[in-house]
């Protein structure tokens, strides 16, 4: 269960990033 919402979090943090700014996840990889 934990590990359940925990991965739901960051897929949210991810699309959330993905819209405010693009260019953290190419300076992330």
């Amino acid at each position: 269960m934990f590990s359940e919402a925990k991965r739901s979090t960051a897929s949210l943090l991810v699309v959330k990033i993905q819209k405010v700014s693009p260019h953290a996840i190419a300076n992330i990889r």
